[in-house]
């Protein structure tokens, strides 16, 4: 894989780790390590390091348990 899409890849994965609900990560192999340049970037891995990953299950577990119980927030 090209240097760019590895980098692509990499950062949506970390732009949607953000949406899940995670915050940067001290684990300077993990996709969620805030990058202060191109080094940095392409220092880390492309997926989440054992902690960040169970966070991102823990909160889809806690959002499909809402959905389940019907409590889910009513759209429009």
């Amino acid at each position: 894989m090209s240097a760019l899409l590895n980098r692509l890849e990499k950062e949506a994965i970390h732009e949607l780790g953000h949406t899940f609900g995670l915050r940067h990560c001290s684990d300077p192999d993990c996709v969620m390590k805030y990058s202060v340049g191109l080094a940095c970037a392409d220092r880390k891995f492309s997926f989440f390091c054992p902690a960040c990953r169970e966070l991102v299950l823990w909160h889809f577990q806690a959002d499909l348990s809402v959905q389940v119980e019907g409590n889910a927030p009513k759209k429009g």
